[in-house]
């Protein structure tokens, strides 16, 4: 399963006149992956070098289908949408791209039939069956705490894990990713954490990415010259 994916950000060719985007591995394969309106202004914004896109891969008989998130939360309320009966994936991109998140979680438990009503495709009918199906769930279950079932509440070494990583979806992912990359959960976060320190820390994933990966190189060029120099 292809669970995410890691590159560089493109859209479709001028001929091709579909909303998907398009993402390029360093490795030179391109994967198109259809995405919510928001999400797909957020992957573009960040296309300053390579991004994360978390993802999901539905097979059907005649052809394989991949949706592509920008951050957990959106992940988990497509999942959670995709298991009501009468929503398939472009429904769900259709909420998304009408109701971020939050909001559609507000409006299901809300039972605000005609917010949901907003998205293309979702009439009167399938919005009243989404809040009967989903509104117990999300009581239980909010989107919030689904967003990243990866994620602990301590590292490796046993310390806590700092609040802001606790926190941030944005900041889980980019964990995520870091640990994809080869790096420790205790060297991700601390990473993280430094760059959450700044005045004005990165607000995408990818300037988050960016800014932890500098992070890392300066403390191994740190270590480096340190043990350079008691070598001498």
């Amino acid at each position: 399963m292809i669970a995410q994916l890691y590159g560089t950000i493109h859209p479709l060719p001028s001929w091709d006149d579909g909303d998907d985007l398009l993402l390029r591995t360093n490795g030179g394969v391109a994967y198109r992956f259809a995405c919510s309106a928001t999400s797909r202004q957020r992957l573009l914004a960040a296309n300053d070098g390579d991004v994360v896109v978390l993802t999901e891969l539905m097979v059907r008989e005649d052809r394989w289908l991949l949706y592509g998130f920008s951050d957990g939360a959106e992940q988990a309320a497509f999942r959670l949408l995709t298991n009501v009966q009468g929503v398939g994936g472009k429904v769900a991109l259709a909420l998304l791209s009408a109701l971020p998140p939050a909001q559609l979680q507000q409006a299901i438990l809300g039972k605000n039939v005609k917010a949901l009503q907003k998205a293309d495709g979702v009439g009167a009918r399938l919005a009243e069956r989404l809040i009967t199906e989903l509104k117990d769930r999300l009581a239980k279950h909010p989107l919030t705490d689904a967003s990243d079932p990866m994620a602990t509440d301590e590292l490796d070494d046993g310390s806590p894990l700092p609040p802001a990583y606790l926190d941030s979806p944005l900041l889980q992912d980019a964990c995520q990713a870091l640990i994809q990359l080869g790096y420790s959960k205790n060297e991700a976060s601390t990473a993280l954490a430094q760059v959450g320190e700044r005045p004005t820390p990165p607000a995408t994933l990818a300037g988050l990415l960016t800014a932890a990966l500098q992070q890392l190189a300066a403390g191994h060029a740190a270590n480096s010259h340190s043990a350079g120099g008691a070598s001498s």
